[in-house]
């Protein structure tokens, strides 16, 4: 087998258990309102004086790339009497390897990842000194900032990352952020690590990964004020997330589409949506959203996820699902309308606390299954449970929507009333297809 395939297999197979806390972020632009403390998901309250702490997975930067060593980010800049310093990011990328920046303010238009390089058994990896002491500002021309592309379609690479600092978009005349992405991959290196971040003001996305984004893991950032979405994962598989503030993004919070990943310990504040999911089989947890329009939206293509822990503040609906065959766990709403509207089929709901909000069924939403529920339930579904029970117009043993659907009443232990009686007849189904009248 071929010895490059060998070693990505061998690369993959490795677990990274990545810990991060966020302290804080800053949830208003600083040159137009007042900031305002934050909620974190944890109890308490972070405010702009504190910062993303620097904590990592205990491995060195330089595990994830080539062993031709760590350069100085200073000795690729024009003059170091300017401020802020103008890096000669051609200069830099000559060589692959871990580029690292001090405690100063860089400018540059691109740092793109250059094609002459083999990424199968090479990387690139910026690393600053902390997110106060290291900003790389984009120079106000059009195109994506920090790009890692290997620039061949039928090659991929692995690994690579930025870690510890801010990157800022640029602004142009007329005081806008020129356009492209912050922070973009196209997908042909994988298994990016994004970590310890401040990502701000792009035109477009903060965070962009096309294709396959395999792999990639993004920890301990707050992205906010990108004109575009915060963060898009667009494909592929196995992301890992975990404590991001993001904030008042233009176009949405957080945009997953890759599957079978584990996304935890968002904060998400005054984007709408606040987290978008196209997925299938991943595992979203301990998610706040403050102040949106929509909270949560699971699009018709998203399957078989996994979401426990909603908390929605002030949101307008904290739920959209047009997405199949999910759980949803332990979700909470304050002075929220709808806490969730269900439009797919086949989701259980379990345990929801939102006493003055609405929860709705759509009417083509077909035996979707909700318990333990604390809320107005408007139900125009088809075959829905509510705590355990359910209607039926006439005798599910002679027709309604029950008739002929014994089986998945009896999965769901449901107490099915016919409601063309009165008083109502209630009907059990037992485990070989056939309705039983109760008491």
């Amino acid at each position: 087998m071929d010895d490059r395939i060998n070693r990505r297999d061998l690369v993959r197979s490795g677990t990274v258990a990545s810990v991060a806390a966020l302290a804080g972020c800053s949830s208003l632009r600083p040159d137009t309102e007042e900031r305002e403390s934050e909620t974190r998901t944890d109890g308490g309250t972070t405010t702009d004086a504190q910062t993303p702490e620097e904590q990592t997975d205990g491995r060195s930067p330089s595990e994830f790339h080539t062993p031709l060593g760590t350069r100085l980010a200073d000795r690729f800049v024009e003059s170091h009497d300017d401020d802020p310093l103008v890096l000669d990011a051609e200069a830099a990328l000559e060589e692959p390897g871990e580029l690292v920046f001090g405690t100063a303010t860089y400018t540059t238009d691109q740092l793109q990842t250059p094609d002459r390089v083999d990424y199968n058994d090479n990387s690139y990896y910026f690393r600053g000194a902390g997110v106060r002491n290291t900003a790389l500002v984009k120079q106000p021309t059009d195109g994506d900032f920090i790009r890692f592309d290997d620039g061949r379609e039928d090659e991929f690479g692995n690994f690579g990352g930025v870690s510890k600092m801010a990157v800022y978009g640029g602004k142009n005349s007329h005081e806008r952020a020129s356009k492209g992405n912050l922070i973009h991959s196209t997908g042909l290196i994988i298994d990016l690590l994004f970590e310890n971040l401040i990502v701000r003001y792009g035109y477009d996305d903060g965070i962009h990964v096309e294709r396959s984004a395999d792999g990639v893991r993004l920890h301990n950032s707050w992205v906010e004020n990108n004109d575009g979405w915060g963060i898009v994962f667009d494909g592929g598989t196995r992301a890992k997330v975990s404590n991001l503030h993001i904030i008042q993004n233009g176009d949405g919070g957080f945009r997953l589409n890759t599957d079978w990943s584990q996304v935890t310990g968002l904060s998400l504040y005054q984007n709408t949506p606040g987290l978008e999911v196209r997925s299938e089989s991943c595992s979203v947890s301990n998610v706040y959203n403050k102040e949106s329009g929509l909270g949560v939206h699971e699009r018709g293509n998203a399957t078989n996820n996994n979401y426990s822990n909603l908390a929605f503040q002030r949101v307008e609906t904290g739920i959209l699902t047009d997405g199949h065959a999910s759980t949803w766990n332990n979700v909470a709403a304050q002075d929220t309308d709808t806490v969730m509207h269900i439009r797919g089929n086949r989701h259980v709901v379990t345990g929801v606390n939102a006493r003055d909000s609405t929860l709705h069924v759509g009417s083509n939403a077909t035996e979707n299954v909700l318990s333990n529920v604390v809320a107005d339930v408007e139900d125009r579904g088809v075959r829905t449970v509510v705590n355990g029970q359910a209607t039926n117009d006439g005798d599910p043993r002679d027709g309604g929507e029950w008739h002929g659907h014994a089986p998945f009443a009896h999965t769901v232990n449901a107490l099915v009333w016919d409601t063309s009686t009165s008083p109502r007849t209630g009907f059990r189904a037992d485990g070989q297809g056939t309705w039983h009248p109760v008491g």
